[in-house]
């Protein structure tokens, strides 16, 4: 019977039926890594290494830097294109053409093989694809900004379902920084973006606003993940949105408590008595009066 891959130190394999539910997102990570043994894609020493390193807070890392390197992936192609069509310094001009801005390039149009033309409307596919004038930079922005929000969330809400020991303020603390994180890296982003195009006035640098804006937003990102780490702000909203909850919790508890009392107040108050045995008093007078009545055949 061949022998079995060694297990990196300090974490149990998994036993039994392969149909074995995972418990947290952790655990994730530690069944990828024995895999990785298993197949002899790395060694037990080299697996132990790196969840000694990031086993611990790895899923933590990929949602706070997987949107960050997307962003720089997508940025850097963009600049890529616009240096290959127009040169790292290529500028484009913004002129007016029946009342409607435009984008105007110089040089030789067949050239190149994305900006085919000559000019362009501010609102073309090619220049908002290119993040050139504001309108591009702000479909870049809330691309970036729908996509971080969407991804940091799945990843809090999943984290939340498959962990025993996350709470709801955790999950709510999560979020709501997650979201604070995304609408200022990519609000100060496409500021910084639209006021350095602004600054060059109808003669822009290509790459200048795109680079500027990238370099802003990623390293924004970067730098509130530090403050959040070295100063626990996800933890400090989390603890202060289980207080809240854990309030509210009481409140409608002390609530449901008052209104118990209430009701039974009123049942035992004197006027429900009365009520009670007046209500008792017209019932038997009225079904007294019904005895009483007498049927003959000529009335129906």
């Amino acid at each position: 019977m061949p022998a079995q891959p060694a297990n990196v130190r300090g974490r149990p394999r998994i036993q039994g039926s392969p149909r074995a539910s995972v418990v947290d997102l952790q655990h994730v990570v530690r069944i990828w890594t024995d895999q990785q043994i298993k197949t002899g894609k790395v060694t037990a020493t080299k697996a132990n290494e790196f969840w000694q390193k990031h086993g611990s807070n790895y899923l933590e890392k990929i949602k706070s830097y997987f949107p960050i390197g997307k962003d720089i992936k997508e940025g850097a192609a963009t600049l890529r294109l616009i240096a290959s069509e127009l040169g790292i310094m290529g500028r484009y001009y913004i002129k007016e053409y029946r009342g409607r801005p435009h984008i105007i390039f110089k040089g030789h149009a067949g050239a190149r093989q994305f900006l085919t033309g000559t000019r362009y409307g501010i609102q073309h596919h090619k220049i908002i694809s290119l993040k050139m004038t504001t309108a591009g930079m702000k479909a870049a922005a809330k691309g970036a900004l729908v996509f971080g929000i969407l991804f940091c969330t799945v990843i809090d809400v999943v984290n939340y379902m498959t962990n025993d020991r996350a709470t709801l303020g955790q999950l709510f603390g999560s979020i709501g920084v997650d979201i604070a994180k995304c609408l200022i890296a990519t609000g100060a982003a496409f500021a910084t973006g639209v006021g350095m195009a602004t600054l060059m006035g109808t003669a822009v640098v290509a790459i200048g606003p795109v680079v500027i804006a990238l370099f802003v937003g990623v390293g924004l990102s970067v730098l509130l993940d530090i403050l959040d780490n070295h100063f626990g702000v996800t933890k400090k909203l989390s603890e202060l949105c289980d207080t809240g909850l854990a309030k509210l919790k009481n409140m409608a508890s002390d609530l449901a408590d008052s209104g118990t009392a209430t009701w039974q107040q009123i049942e035992n108050s004197e006027i429900v008595h009365d009520l009670s045995r007046e209500a008792g008093e017209w019932s038997d007078w009225i079904a007294d009066r019904a005895s009483r009545v007498t049927w003959h055949r000529g009335w129906l």
